[in-house]
């Protein structure tokens, strides 16, 4: 089961994590690489390869403070996710399946045909400027493409209708509302809260091509509006980034400059207060001023970040001038693999020897019916007339193993590496192949073999019974 898993998972094909982080002439560069053995499966395959492009940030205005851009696929992951289950045990994709199926008539939509497929490929997330949130809570959007918009808009409607019935049960003490709202043209709902300090109306409005969230309906109708001049489509550093991976599945963008406004503020606000406190206390601390913001933004620039695909693994690069969580990352995610890789070694090991045993015993299990047809166990090689060694042991238990039609298409008067013979090299039975060198095979070689001499169970050239 745990082979199963890992298989599902594609994690047994978990090769290698490679990062490189360090500084360029312009700042912080980091690359790091996901290597796996052939094309990525399981974890590593929840992502369609249909890179995006540089007009996927038309939508998002110049001013964003952070914006990422990436290839999700719904349908797709859910399709995954189903094989993945499959592989492991096909009754509970069957009882997950029958489950969804049992629950669409009560939903009135469905699950997979209107959500799912109904959702596009191709999401956005961005932290607006124009409109920047209250209350240290950032002004984030969310945007989905969208591909069925009838089956998408019927999925929200039921969705909606259904949450204002349970809270109109709820009555005052109901702890939110939904309520329409409306901007150019567009319809749409909002959540209010009631009577908790929460700075926030969460509001979402579905277009004809998109689905559009918003923490407060002024960014929904702000996005709607377009009124920003220009968008992220335009930023060169966005440019610079489809240049060195023209076919990524993700960018990201980030300005640094707001959070160090931010920090700023902070240092300035409470920096006194602080101080004052310690002062009371009897600790006297000499807080340093800060030099000009300007003499520090000046040096600023954005971190920008590329994720693709390559033909066996992933590709992350990213630039920017200030650490980031993504040149963090690679030292954590190596310190990660260096957990993690043990493990999946050892599971990996542990199910090579689990084949290696059964393929011993599916060769043992041939001997004996080998000899219960013989009355002798195979040599370790049959001779011609003047005592030349031919074809080994596993040529002749080959009807036992399941492999009649190959045994037959062997000329056993010849040796097996004779101009008729040596065709059929290269196709090896599984059961002569040992996982852990499994490269022999290309070769027809095996690690299987049997022990051969005077006094052993397979001198000689004609074979041993039982007895002997």
């Amino acid at each position: 089961m745990a082979s199963k898993i890992l298989e599902a998972l594609g994690i047994n094909k978990l090769k290698s994590f490679t990062a490189v982080s360090g500084l360029d002439k312009t700042g912080m560069h980091s690359v790091s690489m996901i290597t796996t053995e052939g094309t990525p499966t399981g974890l590593f395959d929840l992502i369609p390869d249909k890179p995006i492009s540089l007009s996927d940030f038309k939508s998002i205005p110049a001013n964003a403070v952070n914006a990422t851009v990436t290839r999700f696929d719904l349908a797709y992951l859910y399709d995954k996710a189903m094989k993945g289950i499959e592989q492991v045990d096909p009754n509970v994709r069957a009882q997950i399946e029958q489950t969804i199926a049992g629950l669409e008539p009560q939903l009135g939509f469905s699950v997979k045909g209107d959500v799912l497929e109904g959702l596009g490929d191709s999401w956005s997330f961005y932290t607006s400027a124009t409109e920047p949130g209250v209350s240290f809570v950032p002004g984030i959007v969310i945007t989905a493409s969208v591909r069925k918009h009838e089956g998408v808009s019927k999925a929200l409607n039921v969705v909606v209708m259904a949450a204002r019935g349970a809270l109109a049960g709820a009555g005052p003490q109901a702890p939110f509302s939904i309520q329409d709202f409306a901007a150019r043209n567009e319809k749409g709902y909002r959540i209010v809260f009631n009577n908790l300090p929460i700075p926030v109306q969460p509001t979402w409005v579905l277009t004809k091509d998109q689905l559009i969230i918003g923490l407060s309906p002024q960014l929904v109708s702000s996005h709607l509006a377009g009124t920003a001049k220009g968008s992220m489509a335009d930023n060169e550093h966005l440019k610079a980034a489809f240049k060195w991976n023209s076919k990524p599945l993700m960018v990201s963008y980030s300005d640094p400059k707001p959070g160090l406004q931010t920090v700023y503020t902070l240092v300035n606000t409470f920096g006194p207060v602080m101080i004052g406190q310690l002062a009371q206390q009897g600790i006297n601390f000499n807080l340093p001023p800060l030099p000009p913001l300007g003499d520090i933004e000046q040096h600023l620039l954005p971190t920008v970040t590329t994720m693709g695909r390559t033909s066996n693994g992933w590709k992350t690069e990213s630039h920017g001038v200030i650490p980031s969580g993504i040149e963090i990352g690679p030292a954590a995610v190596a310190i990660g693999a260096a957990l993690l890789l043990p493990a999946v070694q050892q599971a990996r090991e542990a199910a090579r020897r689990a084949q290696s045993k059964n393929n011993l015993k599916q060769i043992a299990i041939a001997m004996h019916n080998y000899h219960d047809v013989t009355k002798a166990f195979p040599p370790a090689a049959n001779v011609d007339a003047k005592g030349k060694k031919l074809l080994s042991w596993r040529v002749h238990i080959l009807p036992y193993v399941d492999q009649a039609p190959l045994y037959k298409q062997f000329h056993l008067d010849e040796p097996w590496d004779s101009e008729h013979n040596k065709q059929f090299i290269k196709q090896i039975p599984p059961v002569y192949v040992q996982p852990t060198h499994a490269d022999l095979a290309k070769d027809g070689k095996t690690v299987y073999l049997v022990p051969t001499g005077e006094g052993t169970a397979f001198e000689g050239d004609t074979g041993l019974g039982m007895a002997s």
